[in-house]
């Protein structure tokens, strides 16, 4: 992945910036090495009308050795760099939670996977589209369907990172296989590094949890329609999709099955006491 480090940036005006650095990438990352200020990377901002595929954003992180992706492609939608998952994402995660549970596959193990810890050599979308099919085969192979939910986020401690909720009935099967297969992707001998996997019981008290990075819009309407504890906490910029959910789950199927979300949840919290598990 194409990387442009501060003290290039500081000597190096927009019009000076080689093309090779993000022509043929979709994501650039912006690595600030001494907490300082970037410099020209302002005269990049500003100048981002030369260049019809990208576009800067904001300002890097204030300190420390942290890569924060700050560009993004104007021609691609789907390259859009976003800092919140919106009103309509937060219902289709919710939903799609709700109707595994009613499918008899609930969303039972977390999983949370730091790819910066990871240090990969591929590009992350590439190793998210390898991830959800290798998951996808494991779930089919052994319930005939997959059902799983994904969240992007750019947190503080571990960089970027991936939440994943999906259905299993052997919890240790999964995490071993899954950790099998990210080693091998990322060339990893022995042990991984500390806390780039983390495999946990998915309660319902964890779906709130994964929607702390929803903008405020989002967060009134989770608290009004599924009365959500959400404690929204900023979660950085993320090129790209910044959720995903499995197609048997989605909303076609959903729509197929007739599903009442809101009739489910009220189901649900009978079955606790109609109180939310505590947040992890």
């Amino acid at each position: 992945m194409a990387q442009i480090h501060a003290d290039e940036i500081r000597k190096t005006t927009a019009s000076e910036i080689p093309t090779h650095c993000y022509e043929n990438e979709n994501q650039v990352f912006v690595q600030k090495t001494d907490g300082t200020s970037m410099g020209s990377s302002g005269e990049i901002a500003h100048n981002h009308s030369k260049y019809n595929n990208v576009l800067l954003f904001g300002p890097v992180a204030a300190s420390g050795e942290q890569t924060v992706p700050n560009i993004t492609s104007r021609k691609d939608p789907s390259r859009r760099a976003t800092t919140a998952l919106k009103k309509r994402q937060c219902q289709q995660l919710t939903e799609s939670w709700l109707f595994a549970q009613s499918q008899n596959m609930p969303l039972n193990r977390g999983i949370t996977i730091s790819v910066e810890l990871l240090d990969l050599p591929e590009r992350f979308d590439t190793f998210r589209s390898g991830l959800f099919g290798y998951l996808q085969k494991w779930q089919r192979d052994r319930y005939g369907k997959p059902a799983y939910i994904w969240v992007v986020e750019y947190g503080k401690t571990l960089g970027l990172h991936l939440h994943v909720a999906a259905y299993t009935d052997d919890a240790v099967l999964l995490s071993r296989d899954l950790q099998r297969w990210i080693k091998a992707q990322a060339g990893i001998r022995g042990n991984m590094p500390a806390k780039a996997f983390k495999s946990q019981p998915a309660t319902f008290g964890w779906l709130p949890y994964v929607l702390k990075g929803a903008d405020p819009e989002a967060v009134r309407y989770l608290l009004r329609t599924f009365r959500f504890p959400i404690r929204p906490e900023p979660q950085g910029y993320v090129t790209g999709k910044r959720y995903g959910i499995s197609r048997s789950i989605a909303q076609k199927a959903r729509n197929g099955a007739k599903f009442d979300a809101v009739k489910e949840l009220s189901g649900l919290l009978r079955g606790v006491g109609r109180k939310y598990p505590s947040l992890p």
